[in-house]
This record gives C-alpha cells, sequence and structure tokens, in this order.
C-alpha cells in the first residue's frame, strides 16, 4: 500500500477564519500494482461538523482499499468551537476534491466514471449535500472547472439529513449555519454578514436547503443508506426520509436497517469497540485551534474555555476514549455497500482486483 497526502487547495484560495494554518486535504491508500483503473472510493468522516472522527476515516479506507478500491480519507473544514459558521465550505471542500481527482485519475490510477463518496453522520449530510446540492459548488480555479463534481455513487452511514428540530443533530446544523432553529435571535445578522445560501432569502429557507431530503432531485446520484433503529444521536427518520424522497424521484437506491448499535458504530467491530485506531491526521484543525485556544488568542469566557478543552483533550472528541461492544449484526454493511457499487459501476461483469 502506497499512501499519500493531497492538499486539496492551494494557500492563496483557502479562508476560513478558524483554520490557523490548516487546508483540507485527502489522505490517498494506494494500491501499488500497476493493474489498470480502479473504482474510487472517497471516505468523509462525522463529527458534528466540529471535527473529523478518527474511527471514521482510515479503518473504513483501508476496508474498502481491501476490496479492490483506491481509497481516499478527506479531512474537511470543521467549526471546532462552533464560533464561525462553515455555510458552503465543506461543500466546496468535497466538491473540489472530487474534481481532483478526476483530473489526477491517471496518476492516482482512478477510473473517473466510478466515483463513489461514502459519509459518516455529519460526514453523511456533507456527502448527501453534495448528491443534491453539487451544482451550488462553484468552481473559481480553471484548472479543475472542467471536472464534474458529482459522484458516481454516495454511500451514507446514520446520515444527518434534515435540519427539521426535534430530527436533526441540532449541533451540526448550528455548526453549519450559526443556528439550529430559524427563530434565533442570531438568524438574521448571519445571513447579512455571510450571504444567503443559493437560493435563500430568511432562516426558514435555509433550513430548508440544509434538509436534504426536500432537495433530491431525479438526476441524484445512486445511494446506499444504513442507520439502526435506536440511534438516539441522529434519529432513524433522518434516513427514512432521504429514502423516502429518493423513491418518489425514482433514484437507485438501497437501503438498510440493523436492530440494535449505538450511534458512531464505523465497521462497528472489535477494533472500533477498542478504539484502537491512532490514525488522528483527521484531527489537524482541532489540534491547530486548541493550540490558539490554550495560548489565549481567541477570546473566550474561561468557563467556556476549559469545556471545549476537556472536550477535545480529555473527552469525547479527543478520542472517543469510552470502549463500545461490536455488532455483527452491522459488520457486513462495507460489503453490502461494495454489492450495491459493483452493481451501479456495472462491475458485475468485470472483476475486481482484491488485496
Amino acid at each position: 500500500m502506497r499512501r499519500e497526502k493531497i492538499r486539496i487547495w492551494e494557500a492563496e484560495e483557502y479562508r476560513y477564519a478558524m483554520a490557523y494554518g490548516f487546508v483540507p486535504n485527502l489522505t490517498a491508500y494506494l494500491h501499488e500494482e500497476a493493474d489498470g483503473p480502479r473504482p474510487c472510493m472517497i471516505v468523509v468522516p462525522g463529527g458534528a461538523y466540529s471535527f473529523a472522527s478518527i474511527r471514521e476515516g482510515q479503518p473504513v479506507a483501508e476496508r474498502f482499499y481491501g476490496m479492490g478500491y483506491n481509497a481516499f480519507v478527506l479531512t474537511y473544514t470543521c467549526n471546532p468551537l462552533r464560533m464561525e459558521p462553515l455555510r458552503l465550505q465543506p461543500l466546496q471542500d468535497l466538491a473540489r476534491a472530487v474534481r481532483l481527482l478526476r483530473k489526477e485519475a491517471d496518476r492516482l490510477e482512478i477510473d473517473p466514471a466510478r466515483i463513489a463518496v461514502c459519509g459518516f453522520s455529519a460526514g453523511g449530510h456533507l456527502t448527501a449535500s453534495l448528491a443534491v446540492h453539487g451544482r451550488d459548488a462553484y468552481e473559481n480555479n480553471p484548472v479543475f472547472r472542467d471536472y464534474s463534481c458529482r459522484p458516481d455513487a454516495v454511500v451514507l452511514s446514520y446520515p444527518v439529513i434534515t435540519a427539521e428540530p426535534g430530527l436533526t443533530h441540532a449541533d451540526s446544523i448550528k455548526a453549519l449555519l450559526g443556528y439550529n432553529r430559524p427563530e434565533e435571535d442570531a438568524a438574521a445578522p448571519v445571513i447579512r454578514q455571510k450571504g444567503a445560501l443559493p437560493g435563500c432569502r430568511t432562516p426558514e429557507d435555509e433550513m430548508r436547503y440544509m434538509s436534504l431530503e426536500t432537495q433530491v432531485r431525479p438526476d441524484t446520484p445512486p445511494v446506499y443508506i444504513w442507520h439502526t433503529l435506536p440511534d438516539d444521536s441522529v434519529p432513524v427518520e433522518n434516513t427514512f426520509r432521504f429514502e423516502q424522497a429518493l423513491r418518489e424521484k425514482g433514484v437507485l437506491h438501497s437501503m438498510h436497517i440493523y436492530s440494535h448499535g449505538v450511534h458512531g458504530l464505523s465497521l462497528a467491530d472489535q477494533e472500533w469497540a477498542d478504539r484502537a485506531c491512532k490514525a488522528d491526521y483527521t484531527l489537524e484543525q482541532v489540534g491547530r485551534v486548541m493550540e490558539q485556544l490554550d495560548a489565549g488568542h481567541i477570546p473566550m469566557k474561561e468557563k467556556e474555555k476549559d469545556f471545549w478543552m476537556r472536550e477535545y483533550l480529555y473527552g469525547p472528541y479527543a478520542g472517543e476514549k469510552e470502549k463500545g461492544v461490536p455488532v455483527p449484526e452491522v459488520q457486513g454493511w462495507p460489503e453490502m455497500a461494495h454489492d450495491f457499487l459493483r452493481y451501479v459501476f456495472g462491475l458485475d461483469r468485470e472483476p475486481v482486483q482484491q488485496t
């Protein structure tokens, strides 16, 4: 296996107030055998748009690598302190990543017509956003402008879909928009300051824009989606709503609902349960933000500062340290998604090199 880190933006192209030198990037897991172009899998970890989960990055990429894909983990722009609304920046990151891989397809030995994106939780919202809002991810760089950002298929794992209060993951929507209810006093000032999302004039419009079940179109790429019934962080109704919209619009899709399992299962195996993954490169931006916070360069009340320091340095965001329990029922989802993708990509008629 050959690993490679690929920056998706040049320094002068990328602007986010709380990046502190971080630039979104792809970590590649590439086969070294030169045996023709392979299907491509881009893995998009979750983390409430506040961080990118370690456990939903490298382990998932390596699983798809083992099934013959050249795989990539996207470390995209997050809002660790929920102080600087993201708006469309994560969507722009993922759109650029897809365009870049299509441009570099020959060098990376991937098939530019067989690019799938696999997103988890908030990363699932980002992945589904690209599927329904890719046309809004305008490309300013002429080097990439002629390459489509539309994925050829998407895999959604316990995704955030709706922004409707009571059903959404409120922290994810707040990290994106700066508010999670349209009646919040902050909503109108945020829109005036940052500019409304495409086609939006009011907070209600923006919440609908981010409610992806309302945005599905007939040309939405094929979707594989799975969830667990008792998920108490992102209710399974998110998946039900998206599946209904896909069905109504005639979009090819496959839905799988599992009887048990907590939110954030990733591969649901023993490595996940033991928190054994050490590939923490997905936390680069969080690390830079915490350095600035600890040094006093980010204005914040001491009590709130202590909260974030605990969350990211010692708490669940810092490595998600509480052990879990493997869920055998769920562990086969990557192979089931692979079978779906083989059908979508026409690979049932072409052998895929297993590793």
